[in-house]
């Protein structure tokens, strides 16, 4: 019976080592990925251009300008009444945003050609929905509407973002290689001097 009591306390004992050691090294490895992510973020916002930067505005631009409503309804039933709508393709009018910034940021094969089709598909659509704002903004038959001015602006940033994506997109902001160099650090472990060079050494001196 002692002997069973020692051998539960030895394995507890052992187990509330591990446990300590585990949660020491998983401590460890969370502040050298924080390090590793901050100081890789920080070295990615000194590297970019005045023309990523400009990109990746004018991307948030045209993202934040395509979430807004771009049409106002105003609809007579008992009573004279408005609404305030977004386009019926808004998801057209998102994509070049999302996909630019995308493809500024990671490696993706044929990122420039990707950019323009989804951008010029986008802006055909977007110059059609000026022509014939029903049904390309809305499908409202009855009552009267007329489309927002930051519509038009959408067109500017669009614009904007398309010529500054000839120079943005050649170069990736994110490299993986120095993701994993400042991440795994273990993958990239300093030389040691071997036991025969730190003799040779001290013989030396």
């Amino acid at each position: 019976m002692f002997l069973s009591n020692l051998n539960i306390k030895d394995r507890l004992s052992a187990i509330l080592k591990f446990e300590i050691e585990f949660f020491h090294v998983t401590r460890i490895g969370i502040e050298r990925m924080t390090r590793g992510i901050l100081a890789e973020t920080l070295t990615i916002v000194r590297d970019l251009t005045f023309i990523q930067l400009g990109f990746y505005a004018f991307c948030l631009i045209g993202f934040i300008l395509a979430m807004l409503p771009w049409v106002d309804y105003r609809i007579t039933f008992a009573s004279e009444e408005y609404a305030d709508v977004g386009s019926t393709s808004k998801l057209a009018y998102l994509l070049p945003s999302i996909a630019g910034a995308l493809l500024a940021t990671f490696n993706i094969p044929f990122r420039q050609w990707i950019y323009r089709i989804i951008a010029g598909l986008a802006g055909l659509l977007y110059v059609i929905g000026l022509i014939f704002p029903n049904p390309i903004h809305t499908s409202m038959v009855s009552g009267d509407f007329h489309v927002r001015f930051w519509t038009y602006l959408y067109g500017i940033a669009l614009l904007v973002q398309a010529a500054l994506s000839a120079q943005a997109l050649t170069e990736t902001t994110i490299h993986p290689e120095r993701f994993q160099e400042r991440l795994l650090p273990m993958l990239h472990p300093e030389e040691e001097p071997s036991p025969r060079k730190r003799s040779s050494k001290s013989a030396r001196v």
